[in-house]
């Protein structure tokens, strides 16, 4: 099974719930719109355009009944009492009332238009005093006439960049809080998956989650537990089989030597190696099972655990140690580690034989333990597959736990075992331990 793994940025949890919040509010401004242009809107500019044809009527009434030398008296009249000029003959007017309208305008302006007819002309002057001008033919000559529309009919410019603001910052607030509520139970669900996976016990759980990530987190919790019953009941099943097996090999090594003499040497021989080879991987049974079992931490000095591990399976004149004096300590499990170097050591040995080089690189944040040979190594696509239980490289490799104990401890201690091509030769074990 493959899990596809978005990358952070606009494939996060928080980039994706931002994105939806952001389509929900402009949809629902959208929708706010257009409910507020039906409901509206569109009601005021009807009202609006019985109220325009009113006044057109009685100006134009007015117009008819007066004297063409009296018609100027008027307009200038109405111009005074309105504070302003709202009669304007077609031949004063300023050009931009016989320019088309911007666009936004003439949308906001279509439903009075479509009320008022094809005879009118209507330009809305945002500059100055906010009015709507309306061009029409009054006591048979074209005027416009101004209407003062205050609330009615104002600039959507402001209000829009407010919305728009106010929208993006409510998107990002709730894109926020989503991904707050669902990272945290994520994250330490993520940790306890990871501590499961290296065979540790998992972390305290999340309690206070949504009831969705409530049960994700209860199928885990339940699904750690049967694994650590799970790993327990093999620890023990391992232990009392290899126990039970190493009674009889006792017995088997005690009746060999036991033999009278005269018996072929060589065939004692072989008896006497095979016994030791079943007893050696009866012992990697147990170290398997054992690994870090009610073991604490404690303060370690890593270069010299590793000195003296390798001291105690080779002579000096096999090793070439290249180890710190000092000062490469860390958190650990002091007999779990022990097994992992003499694994390493071992391996070595075995499959390479001659000078076993370890090499140690400490810095504050992580240790390095090498452990080097001049053997054929490991093909590239077969190092994974041998850090797995029970996977031997060739017939007569042992139980094949080796590499397997060692990566397990790896794990166990938060860190990781890599298995790399030596320059010039051989191969390099690579046990990498955070400080």
């Amino acid at each position: 099974m493959s899990v596809h793994l978005a990358s952070a940025g606009w494939g996060s949890l928080f980039a994706r719930s931002l994105r939806l919040i952001i389509v929900l509010l402009v949809a629902a401004q959208f929708a706010n719109l257009l409910v507020l242009r039906e409901l509206v809107q569109r009601p005021r500019l009807d009202r609006l355009a019985g109220l325009v044809r009113a006044d057109l009527s009685a100006i134009d009434l007015a117009l008819h009944r007066l004297p063409q030398s009296e018609r100027a008296g008027y307009v200038d009249a109405l111009n005074r009492a309105a504070a302003g000029r709202i009669l304007v003959p077609a031949g004063q007017a300023p050009a931009q009332f016989d320019a088309p309208q911007a666009p936004a305008a003439a949308l906001l302006l279509r439903p009075l238009q479509s009320a008022l007819g094809s005879g009118f002309r209507l330009h809305w002057a945002r500059s100055g005093e906010v009015r709507l001008w309306i061009g029409t033919r009054l006591g048979g000559q074209r005027y416009w006439v101004g209407f003062a529309t205050p609330g009615l009919l104002t600039s959507l410019r402001l209000p829009l960049l407010l919305g728009t603001a106010i929208s993006v910052a409510l998107a990002v607030l709730g894109a926020w809080i989503i991904h707050r509520t669902v990272r945290r139970p994520m994250r330490a669900l993520a940790a306890a998956a990871e501590a499961v996976g290296a065979g540790r016990p998992p972390g305290p759980l999340p309690e206070r989650v949504p009831p969705e990530i409530a049960q994700v987190v209860g199928s885990f919790a339940r699904m750690a537990e049967e694994l650590e019953r799970a790993d327990r009941d093999r620890a023990v099943m391992l232990a009392g089989v290899s126990h039970d097996l190493r009674t009889p090999l006792a017995k088997l090594r005690l009746c060999v030597e036991m033999l009278p003499p005269g018996i072929d040497a060589e065939l004692v021989a072989t008896m006497k190696r095979s016994i030791a080879a079943a007893d050696a991987i009866v012992g990697q049974f147990l170290d398997f099972a054992r690994v870090g079992a009610d073991e604490s931490e404690e303060e370690v000095d890593l270069a010299a655990l590793a000195r003296q591990t390798a001291l105690d399976l080779l002579p000096p004149e096999r090793l070439d140690l290249d180890l710190p004096a000092s000062g490469c300590t860390l958190r650990a499990r002091p007999v779990a580690l022990r097994r992992a170097v003499m694994n390493l050591v071992d391996n070595a040995v075995t499959h390479a034989g001659g000078i076993v080089g370890l090499r140690l690189y400490c810095d504050p944040v992580r240790a390095q333990l090498a452990v080097l040979d001049r053997g054929p190594g490991i093909a590239q696509d077969r190092r994974e597959r041998l850090m797995r239980p029970f996977a031997r490289g060739d017939a007569s490799a042992g139980s094949g736990l080796g590499l397997a104990v060692v990566d397990r401890v790896a794990r166990l201690h938060r860190g990781s075992l890599e298995l790399r091509d030596r320059p010039g030769g051989g191969l390099e074990a690579v046990l990498r331990l955070p400080r």
